[in-house]
């Protein structure tokens, strides 16, 4: 889920509050905006190695010994006690039970806020200001976490999700101005 809002600020001319004068030139004309994403984890299937079925470079499905578990911890997304690589039963080989798409990784909510201006010292000039916040939060979005059950590191989460700025995740303030005439 996706939220967006732009406010204007009830300040200056026209506006319910500080409608002349020096409160009117400095609280006036300001607007706000913010985006707030909200998305569940994505979904993911736990693997095994493929050596014994002779599909090296590929992998399989594992058994599910029961429901798939969350733990959601970093260092331990799923309880690996739920699920096997069927090669453990020392049956023929086969592929597992499990489905595709069985597990789930974390989920990401993120906010960015803005607030902005248009100055009009003449007809003929405008200047704008913007100035924007990032992961108002400072909230860390993660990758899924390694889904292959044959790893020492299954279930744990090495990475952050790509949230489309240029992995930058933490928190930035950044601010503009921008002359026209």
């Amino acid at each position: 889920m996706v939220v967006s809002h732009s406010y204007d600020l009830p300040f200056g001319k026209g506006k319910s509050f500080a409608q002349s004068g020096v409160p009117a030139a400095i609280l006036g004309g300001w607007q706000t905006n913010a985006l707030a994403s909200l998305y569940t984890g994505r979904r993911s299937t736990p693997t095994a190695p493929g050596g014994s079925l002779n599909s090296v470079g590929s992998g399989k499905f594992v058994d599910c010994l029961s429901a798939p578990v969350k733990l959601g911890s970093a260092d331990g997304w799923w309880d690996p006690s739920t699920l096997a690589d069927p090669d453990a039963a020392n049956d023929p080989p086969r592929f597992g039970t499990c489905g595709s798409n069985v597990l789930r990784g974390a989920g990401l909510i993120n906010v960015d806020m803005g607030i902005f201006r248009k100055f009009q010292p003449t007809e003929r000039f405008s200047i704008k200001f913007r100035g924007g916040i990032f992961n108002v939060s400072n909230t860390p979005h993660f990758a899924n976490p390694n889904s292959n059950i044959a790893s020492s590191g299954f279930g744990v989460i090495n990475n952050v999700a790509n949230t489309g700025r240029e992995g930058l995740d933490q928190r930035v303030f950044r601010m503009g101005l921008r002359l026209a005439f």
